[in-house]
């Protein structure tokens, strides 16, 4: 989706980056910082995720997800 807001395949973007605000550096369209929090934000919830079945695990409950 923000490939497609910053510019890959229309006309004219949606969303305009500042690149003196940010690294200037783009994959495609899309800004590096972008890609990174975006893996920062899966990673947190695996991470979360994890650590609440091995919680539920060690405690004999059922684990949240098999």
């Amino acid at each position: 989706m923000n490939g497609i807001l910053t510019g890959t395949g229309i006309d004219q973007e949606v969303v305009w980056y500042n690149n003196t605000e940010n690294l200037g550096i783009r994959m495609g369209t899309i800004p590096v910082e972008d890609s990174l929090y975006s893996l920062s934000l899966m990673l947190m919830n695996i991470t979360i995720l994890e650590y609440l079945k091995s919680r539920f695990k060690k405690h004999n409950q059922i684990p949240i997800v098999a």
